[in-house]
């Protein structure tokens, strides 16, 4: 896996990683997709291994789109979204902290962009 831009990975056509959300604090709210490959995360299981079998193939474009609430009752102070390559080497980190002057409920939407080869 090598990093082209900060949010933006390429990949061999054989290789898949992981991308793991840690909450701090409050309730867990996070999900996402992948070509429209739902991805759901929880303090319980809170990653998902993105493999080939999901990524459009070679020489293809994939959009991530993950999405962390920011909940009326129970805010979570922050999240931070890890992404680990095949060897569970951190290639990427992205935070997202609450900001108690936007109201609430209220969501963050971090996009990802990865290329395979």
């Amino acid at each position: 896996m090598m990093t082209l831009a900060p949010s933006i990975f390429e990949l061999r056509r054989d290789e898949s990683f992981t991308i793991r959300i840690d909450c701090e604090g409050g309730a867990y709210l996070a999900f996402g997709e992948v070509n429209a490959f739902p991805l759901r995360f929880n303090d319980q299981a809170p990653q998902a291994q993105i493999t080939p079998a999901i990524l459009a193939g070679p020489q293809s474009v994939n959009r991530i789109h993950l999405h962390l609430a920011y909940s009326v009752d129970a805010p979570p102070q922050r999240y931070r979204v890890t992404i680990l390559d095949e060897n569970s080497t951190t290639v990427d980190t992205i935070n997202s902290t609450f900001n108690p002057n936007r109201p609430l409920p209220y969501r963050v939407d971090v996009d990802l962009r990865v290329e395979v080869e």
